[in-house]
C-alpha cells in the first residue's frame, strides 16, 4: 500500500466518517504552533508551580462544593488539567465514562455556569485548561458560583 492509500485510510478512522473525533482550534496551523512553542519558551518552574496550584485550588473547591449537596462528583486532575464527573469514582475507560457523561448533571451544570457568566467546556468528555490567566480570586469566583449552580441543582433535582 503507496503512503497516499495509508494516509487515506487512517484518515477515514476520523469523524465525520469514522468514529474518532478530532478538533481544535487552530489545530496544526504554522502561526498557532510557533505561537505555543514561543509561549512554552518563556515558562518556567514557577508558572507550572502556579498553574497546578490553581488546578488544586479549583478541583478541591469543586469538590467541597459538590460534597454539601445530593450530588457526587469526581475532578481527576493531571498537572493543570481537570475533568469533572458527576459520579464518586474515577472513570477509567470509555466504557465507565460513557454512562456518566450520558448522566444528564454536567448540561445542566455547564448551562448553569454559562448562564452566570463561567464559560466551561460544553462537553461532559472535555477537560478543564486553568490558565495564568486565572487568579485565585477568579478561582474562588468560580467555586462560589459552582456552589450557587449546585445548590440549584439539588433543589430541583435535575
Amino acid at each position: 500500500m503507496g503512503a497516499f492509500a495509508a494516509s487515506q485510510e487512517a484518515m477515514s478512522y476520523l469523524a465525520p466518517i469514522g468514529g474518532v473525533y478530532q478538533a481544535g482550534t487552530l489545530s496544526g496551523n504554522p502561526l498557532a504552533m510557533a505561537a505555543g512553542q514561543a509561549t512554552l519558551e518563556l515558562l518556567g518552574d514557577s508558572e507550572y508551580e502556579y498553574l497546578e496550584s490553581i488546578a488544586n485550588r479549583l478541583a478541591k473547591g469543586l469538590k467541597e462544593v459538590v460534597a454539601n449537596s445530593s450530588l457526587e462528583i469526581c475532578a481527576p486532575k493531571v498537572g493543570p488539567l481537570i475533568g469533572i464527573f458527576f459520579n464518586d469514582k474515577k472513570p477509567s475507560n470509555f466504557e465507565e465514562v460513557k454512562p456518566i457523561a450520558e448522566n444528564g448533571f454536567y448540561p445542566v451544570f455547564f448551562h448553569g455556569m454559562l448562564k452566570r457568566g463561567v464559560a466551561l467546556a460544553p462537553g461532559p468528555y472535555e477537560i478543564l485548561f486553568p490558565s495564568l490567566a486565572h487568579t485565585e480570586k477568579l478561582i474562588d469566583e468560580t467555586i462560589e458560583i459552582a456552589s450557587d449552580v449546585v445548590k440549584e441543582i439539588s433543589s430541583t433535582g435535575t
